[in-house]
């Protein structure tokens, strides 16, 4: 499932049927979940391993895959692969529309600017061959302060928009910072 900031458009890939969704699929509301629309994800055929919506432009939705980066300006109806040959595991919008992707094996998140298309190369901290990005964050209020998590849930801090990484959680437990 992912919102976006200010739009509050939310998007749920939903595995089977339930009260409010008749069916698998991908599925968005625009009105707080009081009504549920399934897209038809025309153009993605590959199963999702991450999802973000874009903060402004409740149309636009972006799905990883374990091939690649897919990209929607419809509400999920057409997806176009904009980044081939990615093991995407988390997406992330920031508050301006810029959008943070971290895949297996890579030693650094990409932020592209998705109106100019400007790519930018983030370094990371080196992570175990076994180990990747689950879940980015960035604080909306400063900017420069990322916040990523792992799957064996280290958690890094960056004050300076990657440039240096403090380790804050290991496996879980929080590291005391002196």
């Amino acid at each position: 499932m992912a919102v976006g900031y200010k739009s509050h458009a939310i998007y749920v890939i939903n595995e089977q049927p339930n009260s409010k969704m008749d069916s698998g699929g991908l599925f968005y509301s625009t009105d707080d979940a009081k009504t549920w629309n399934k897209s038809i994800t025309a153009g993605l055929n590959e199963e999702p391993t991450a999802i973000a919506v874009h903060p402004t432009n409740e149309k636009m939705v972006v799905i990883g895959t374990k091939n690649g980066l897919f990209v929607s300006n419809d509400f999920g109806n057409h997806f176009k692969k904009v980044i081939p040959d990615l093991y995407i595991t988390a997406l992330y919008f920031n508050e301006k529309g810029d959008l943070y992707i971290a895949g297996v094996n890579s030693s650094s998140l990409i932020k592209i600017n998705v109106n100019t298309k400007e790519k930018q190369e983030i370094n990371i901290p080196a992570l175990d061959n076994d180990d990747a990005i689950s879940y980015i964050a960035q604080n909306p209020t400063n900017e420069k302060e990322i916040v990523i998590a792992t799957f064996k849930k280290n958690v890094y801090l960056s004050s300076d928009s990657g440039e240096n990484w403090t380790k804050i959680a290991d496996q879980g437990k929080g590291i005391s910072q002196k």
